[in-house]
């Protein structure tokens, strides 16, 4: 239940996802949510990567894959991008194959990266086949240059709902270098926007409010460009500050960590009730351990 969306050229990296979470219990929607974060990027002295993901959004009611992602492939700096790749797909294999095979859940890890400044792109999935196929009790990896040509990316229950303009619509731009990162940016927000907006019934898959994230050449190293750039699109303020912060891994250092006490510390402030220099010191100290600290060996 998700749209995600990424197009991989060699002048970036775009990709689009909504928060759409739903929990179905005996074939019934018993619950759902629409706050989770479903992009990963990550940094490696190789390369950068940005992953999004459709089929299994949490494992059990607490943990969302994008947290089980990043603390998955922290704490390495000599990690590279196909390590990091290997260690998701092994890691999918033993978490997520055996839960999606038994509901029937075809679950995507969809990748865009920047390996020597050559874009590629990579699926990790337990569907590898054309659709209807056979959803296997593992995960595989399929991983191709993106270059010539660029290629689009659309996974998700979503996807149904795109018109066929729209499809004809992201096929084009990806082919056409944008004067600038935002554009594309704002054509996957709308996509997405008018599938929600519908009338078909996979619009009840995807959230109203999605976030853009596009990745350069150079990643996220600052020295020749923006770097990572994240917006949000079609919130309220008040969804837009239920949104975690967008999960980054620079270097085997999860960032995420960090950033969400300073929301957590603004957010005190904002309410008149600003925590103590020793109460903020000892967040930050144990934000930093966490942040190295990766979920398994």
């Amino acid at each position: 239940m998700t749209l995600t969306m990424a197009i991989v050229a060699p002048w970036g990296v775009w990709q689009c996802a909504d928060h759409r979470l739903i929990w179905i219990e005996r074939g019934k929607v018993t619950d759902r949510e629409d706050f989770s974060v479903k992009h990963v990027a990550v940094r490696c002295p190789d390369g950068v990567a940005l992953i999004t993901y459709s089929g299994i959004g949490a494992l059990g009611r607490k943990l969302h894959v994008s947290d089980w992602l990043r603390e998955l492939v922290r704490g390495e700096n000599r990690r590279t991008v196909d390590g990091t790749l290997i260690r998701i797909c092994e890691a999918a294999t033993n978490d997520l194959a055996r839960p999606a095979k038994a509901h029937g859940v075809v679950h995507w890890f969809v990748v865009g990266a920047f390996l020597q400044r050559r874009p590629w792109w990579a699926a990790i999935t337990n569907q590898p086949g054309p659709p209807g196929s056979p959803i296997l009790d593992h995960f595989e990896t399929i991983a191709e240059p993106a270059d010539n040509p660029p290629r689009r990316l659309v996974a998700g229950k979503g996807m149904e709902a795109i018109s066929a303009e729209d499809w004809v619509l992201v096929d084009r731009i990806k082919n056409r270098r944008p004067k600038r990162p935002e554009d594309y940016a704002r054509v996957l927000a709308n996509i997405h926007r008018r599938a929600k907006q519908s009338r078909h019934p996979a619009r009840h898959a995807i959230s109203e409010g999605c976030v853009t994230a596009y990745m350069p050449p150079i990643g996220a190293d600052f020295k020749e460009g923006t770097g990572l750039q994240v917006l949000p699109h079609w919130h309220t303020p008040e969804s837009e500050e239920l949104l975690p912060p967008a999960p980054f891994v620079l270097f085997g250092i999860d960032t995420t960590e960090t950033a969400k006490v300073l929301i957590q510390r603004m957010r005190a402030m904002q309410a008149g009730q600003p925590l103590s220099d020793e109460e903020a010191n000892r967040l930050h100290d144990e934000a930093l351990r966490r942040s190295i600290k990766p979920s398994r060996p």
